[in-house]
């Protein structure tokens, strides 16, 4: 068979790259969907078209960021180096001799691969580890409640330009929201409104005015509070902070000013968690099997995060893609208040782990498939790891499944 050559001297170089995690891929559904019952099969049918679309887009990653290895001379055996995404799914995970394919009560999924845990990068790991937060998100605003706090929404944003490099943007970003935090008025307020804590979300865009970050927060306060002056506050504090991080000037004109006041902040007084996890619905970043069912009937004003680059093979897409990925190394999606999880009851898991244990509940049966090497570079050729997943996981008898996929694979 004639095998593409690249890929598997990458792949042979990569795969004995020490990340220490097992990829196990596939992404739940909706654990009340029944796919013996027509809306359950439909939207498992929906599910898979899904599972399609995400790898396709992990793929044009892997591409921009191995075309961007090259740029800058990395060697083939240093390309996680580069970003673990261009192993994740791809490459066999260390000391591994096989792909397997595993089986729980919803889905099937891929063990023995490297999985790279990035919520900015890959659109696999992302869609998993999301779906995970949103549930310690709702499961956090839930006992705020019953231990007597509101949760309040609140957006922080401010003016851009398409002159800004991201990184530098980031910074300042960073800056202002650092001093926000800082000194005897904030301490007073917190105080004042029995502040419990925060959970912040990040989210970057890119649409005419250049790279948009902004955080999207969750206050847990006292349910008493003034809204008048509680937003007067952070308003007012927001846009001083604003200006000693250069990202508004000092002395603004009054167009600017009113700009400013009208959309840097935004706030939702007692808001639930759907409130709050529907207005992140806003990055594509968050929950992206939500995102890609609806991005056909969204507009491009409020601009596009960084998977939709890689919806679209073109030069510019790449270039803007690398400069996230290069600009989001080290930065968390979410940040919570020190002491938050455990006031919330919610547990510690971090991104990689997440994205590598798939088996949540117990294995229906004990590594039933598994691909060899040659087999595997085989579904590698003809972009088929989604498919396969899909297959099996529709099968009444995964064994002739198994077998009619290798036929295929075995197709000139």
């Amino acid at each position: 068979m004639e095998k593409n050559k690249t890929n598997l001297n990458e792949v042979q170089a990569a795969g004995t790259a020490p990340l220490g995690i097992y990829a196990k891929s596939s992404t739940t559904y909706n654990d009340n969907v029944n796919a013996s019952n027509p809306i359950g099969a439909r939207l498992r049918e929906v599910f898979h078209s899904y599972r399609i679309k995400r790898y396709s887009l992990l793929k044009t990653a892997r591409k921009y960021l191995i075309n961007y290895a090259r740029e800058v001379k990395a060697k083939t055996n240093e390309l996680h180096k580069i970003s673990r995404t261009i192993n994740c799914k791809h490459a066999f995970a260390y000391e591994a001799d096989c792909v397997k394919v595993d089986f729980n009560s919803k889905n099937a999924y891929y063990t023995g691969l490297q999985t790279c845990g990035s919520v900015w990068n890959c659109p696999v790991c992302s869609a998993r580890i999301t779906e995970v937060r949103r549930k310690e998100i709702a499961k956090a605003t839930e006992e705020a409640y019953k231990q007597n706090y509101q949760a309040v929404m609140i957006t922080f944003t401010f003016p851009h330009n398409n002159k800004m490099p991201l990184k530098e943007t980031l910074r300042k970003q960073a800056e202002a929201l650092k001093i926000f935090r800082e000194g005897n008025a904030w301490t007073c307020f917190k105080t004042k409104n029995k502040f419990l804590g925060l959970i912040r979300a990040l989210e970057v865009t890119h649409g005419h005015n250049g790279w948009h970050p902004h955080t999207h927060e969750l206050w847990f306060i006292d349910p008493e509070v003034k809204e008048k002056a509680f937003k007067s506050f952070i308003l007012k504090r927001w846009i001083e902070c604003l200006k000693k991080a250069n990202l508004l000037p000092e002395n603004p004109s009054k167009a600017e000013l009113e700009a400013v006041k009208k959309r840097s902040v935004d706030v939702k007084m007692n808001c639930k968690a759907s409130d709050y996890l529907a207005k992140n619905d806003s990055a594509k970043n968050w929950g992206i099997d939500r995102e890609l069912s609806k991005s056909a009937n969204k507009g491009r004003a409020k601009g596009l995060h960084a998977f939709e680059f890689l919806a679209e093979d073109i030069p510019k897409n790449q270039k803007l893609y690398i400069e996230f990925v290069n600009a989001m190394k080290g930065k968390s999606q979410l940040f919570w208040s020190p002491g938050l999880k455990k006031l919330l009851k919610i547990d510690e898991i971090s991104d990689a782990d997440i994205a590598g244990n798939e088996d949540e509940e117990e294995k229906l049966h004990e590594n039933q498939v598994y691909f060899t090497q040659e087999f595997w570079d085989l579904i590698l050729e003809k972009d088929y790891r989604a498919q396969v997943l899909n297959r099996l996981e529709n099968a009444e008898n995964v064994s002739e499944e198994f077998w009619k996929i290798i036929k295929f694979l075995n197709k000139k």
